[in-house]
């Protein structure tokens, strides 16, 4: 089922993207040496694919900067490359052994670089554009503006990597392209921002025949809702100006990475080096001085995409870059630019790639693909002569692969970027794929947590009512109110067994609630309330038609959601026969019903069980649909529905929800959430169910926290079966602005088709103008369960509609 966390296996035909790409690295490069970044980064641009790299300032023991954790443990990436040559401490080493296995990204040493000379040499000279690399003094305080944004290359290739791909080592640039070295005897903003537009740069060679995937700037209707921490870079574009040091490797790093990020484009971000006194102090009014000066360069050639440009740095703390914004502001009346962190700024990216679509046939999770097309032959002609290694990525839109260090899998093939890739050879002509399981999805991140997952009893029940119906969307047709409460009254329980496991659980509710009597009996009898037991057990569950009919109005509603219960089978139809003898009545499932059956009660054969005039039916709840009822579970399944349909709404964003998860750390259970639900990036977010909202107490939102805290949940979720007005006034205060908590009530999950919108006007948030009216969700419900069961559950072809 789709956005649903079980185990079946993926089958079908599905339009697949394919990604072929060289191998993506993260390259380290020590803080206090600016000159090993400076060899990096012409390194990576005579390496094919090199600039979409990563860059990675470590300190001297080995320790990656803390905001690029997670940009490693999310980007779609390959390998951890050391600096070449760099003397390391055995601290340092271990300590990146360590980072090695944490992210299950190997230590490389640079073997998989292909030089992009091999790649150029596919093409005409004529066809290639001239690539200017400006040098500046190494002095220079813009040298880390050129540097970053233009790119640089030596004066020759690197002789080893030719050899490697069987190049010959004296191999010059101007044989392949035609390259031009221009020194600048002076760096200036004016003279980089004019050299930005021109293009033809050394960063632009090393992308040659790839197309670049910048990250997004679209606006989506759930940002704020929850957590996100791309809202910011996304909704803000590129319009960031990094203000740096001068021979500050993380500054430099940052900037390079903000570039890479947004697709190295002809404007924002860029940088601007901050001004110091002799004395060493900030000079805040110089630095000032050149943001404004930046600021009218990009809006004199057009390259401020809106508003004015906010303000990051590695190097200098927020305090100082709030002095700089307040001190570049025109006047009283101005815009103060904003300051952000560089947490704020960076986010997972994905490398340039060279795509194509082609349709993938899965089999229980299996399939093969096409590795190169016919596009992809004239870049990789070198390829019959030398091997050259390649990675391969399929994707299959709004069915992402979580982000996960667990599924990742070193010289192998792995989970990452949100599909699944494999190392190939560019003269490699189809693979195989296998496609996980979205319960192992869940299972993979939980590992990550240090955590085990296992379905709950009341996720198993709801669970099997969701199959049952095919799909949490076919479940808006039980999302009733009148219907909900006759399904209850029917569903009577009548085991024993059931009754003292549902009798224990009371017991050590109230023994929890000692210290309070009136709360402990208040609670027993809330319970005890919720029980229904019947005397009869051969009718119990039973309905008539005339029973749903008088829920659901008119009578045409009623035999619509008739027919689609017995299409489901979550009624089934049974036959009352009565016993003229003792007065028993015997039910028997229509299609496997007995004439003349002997009665269970005086076992007498029961040959005259109809009236003479008519038969009249009677239908049976489904054993799935008896147990979610019976545990409250079936609010697990409808609640879940609604936040399947509304974050499934945003494309690869949503990879699934379940009805109920315990989470155990070594054996020993922390908690169970009712529904877990996992987006793509790997949050997780858990979410308590309760069929009566005043049960939703702050006891239960800290246990809940117990659980969040556990899986570095962003938000936690509350969901009640009734109105929100019966929710404690305490609980309803979480739901604040900043997204932290979220109270899914009947006002919300009963609207039979909800969707995300923007404003949150279908979405439960602190100050909502109006609350939705739940009447009107009815009244659509039985509007659209009529036409569903003229189109879609009937035999009507809905071409005859046209005339």
């Amino acid at each position: 089922m789709e956005h649903v966390l079980d185990d079946d296996p993926l089958s079908g035909s599905f339009l697949a993207e394919r990604h072929l790409r060289p191998h993506r690295r993260a390259r380290l490069i020590q803080d206090d040496n600016y000159s090993q970044f400076v060899a990096v980064v012409e390194r990576t641009n005579q390496v094919w694919g090199g600039a979409p790299d990563i860059l990675v300032p470590m300190t001297a023991d080995g320790e990656i900067h803390e905001p690029y954790e997670h940009l490693l443990q999310q980007s779609e990436l390959d390998t951890l490359q050391l600096p070449r040559g760099a003397a390391l401490s055995e601290a340092a080493k271990a300590a990146l052994e360590q980072t090695s296995r944490r992210l299950n990204l190997p230590l490389g040493s640079g073997g998989s670089e292909i030089p992009v000379m091999l790649i150029a040499a596919a093409r005409e000279r004529k066809q290639l554009r001239e690539v200017v690399t400006a040098t500046v003094p190494p002095d220079d305080i813009w040298h880390t503006s050129y540097l970053t944004v233009l790119g640089a290359l030596p004066p020759l290739p690197d002789p080893e990597m030719l050899v490697r791909y069987g190049a010959r080592e004296d191999l010059r640039f101007d044989e392949i392209i035609d390259v031009r070295w221009e020194n600048v005897a002076e760096g200036s903003l004016g003279n980089l921002a004019e050299r930005l537009t021109e293009g033809g740069h050394p960063i632009g060679l090393s992308r040659l025949g790839l197309h670049t995937r910048p990250l997004s700037t679209q606006q989506h209707a759930l940002d704020g809702w929850t957590p996100d921490s791309t809202v910011w870079a996304r909704q803000n574009g590129g319009d960031v100006v990094v203000v740096y040091q001068a021979g500050s490797v993380a500054d430099a790093c940052l900037l390079w990475n903000l570039r890479l990020q947004h697709g190295w484009p002809r404007q924002l971000p860029l940088g601007v080096p901050g001004a110091w006194t002799k004395d060493g102090e900030l000079d805040v009014e110089a630095t000032a001085s050149r943001l404004r000066e930046l600021v009218s360069q990009v809006n004199l050639r057009g390259l401020l995409a809106h508003g004015l440009p906010a303000m990051c740095s590695s190097s200098l703390s927020p305090g100082e870059l709030r002095s700089i914004a307040s001190a570049a502001q025109g006047g009283p009346g101005d815009e103060e630019p904003e300051v952000v962190t560089a947490a704020d700024v960076l986010v997972p990216t994905l490398p340039p790639v060279r795509t194509t679509s082609q349709v993938v046939a899965l089999d229980h999770g299996r399939g093969h693909f096409v590795i190169r097309q016919e596009s992809d032959v004239e870049w990789l002609t070198w390829s019959r002569h030398r091997s050259l290694p390649l990675c391969a990525t399929v994707i299959l839109p709004n069915r992402p692969v979580v982000r996960s260090t667990a599924l990742r899998r070193p010289h192998a093939a792995q989970y990452s970027g949100g599909g699944y890739v494999v190392p190939v050879n560019a003269n490699d002509e189809v693979r195989s794929i296998q496609w996980p399981q979205k319960w192992t999805m869940l299972q993979a991140r939980a590992h990550d947590c240090g955590l085990e997952v296992t379905e709950s009893a009341n996720g198993r029940h709801a669970l099997a009512l969701t199959r049952m119906v095919r799909s949490p969307a076919s479940l808006r047709w039980l999302c009733h109110r009148g219907l909900l409460e006759l399904l209850y009254k029917k569903a009577a329980s009548t085991s024993m067994s059931w009754f003292k496991e549902r009798a224990t659980r009371l017991a050590r509710q109230v023994a929890a609630l000692q210290d309070d009597p009136a709360a402990a009996a208040a609670t027993f009898m809330n319970e005890i309330a919720k029980i229904n037991v019947s005397h009869d057990a051969e009718t119990s569950g039973t309905l008539t038609f005339s029973e749903i009919a008088q829920v659901l109005k008119p009578k045409t509603v009623a035999e619509a959601w008739l027919s689609w219960a017995e299409r489901t089978g979550l009624l089934r139809r049974v036959v009352p026969f009565t016993c003229s003898t003792c007065g028993y009545k015997l039910l028997q499932q229509l299609e496997h019903a007995q004439f003349d059956p002997p009665c269970p009660r005086c076992g007498r054969s029961i040959s005259h069980p109809f009236k003479s005039s008519a038969v009249s039916f009677e239908y049976r709840l489904a054993e799935p649909l008896r147990r979610a009822i019976d545990d409250d579970s079936v609010y697990h399944a409808l609640i879940m529905r609604w936040l399947v349909a509304v974050l499934g709404d945003r494309r690869n964003y949503l990879v699934g929800a379940h009805p109920g998860v315990e989470f155990r750390r070594a054996g020993q259970l922390i908690g169970e959430a009712d529904i877990l639900v996992l987006l793509a990036d790997g949050s997780m977010i858990p979410v308590e169910v309760k069929r009566h909202g005043a049960a939703l107490t702050t006891e239960e939102v800290r246990k809940l926290r117990i659980i969040a805290d556990a899986l570095g949940s962003p938000t936690i979720m509350l969901g009640a079966g009734d109105s929100r007005s019966n929710c404690p006034a305490d609980t309803l205060a979480l739901d604040t602005d900043d997204g932290q908590c979220r109270i899914i009530t009947q006002e919300y999950w009963l609207n039979p088709t909800p969707h995300a919108t923007f404003g949150w006007a279908d979405l439960p948030h602190p100050a909502p103008a109006t609350v939705p009216d739940v009447t009107a969700h009815e009244d659509n419900f039985a509007n659209q369960l009529v036409d569903a069961e003229r189109i879609s559950f009937g035999d009507v072809d809905p071409v005859r509609s046209f005339w």
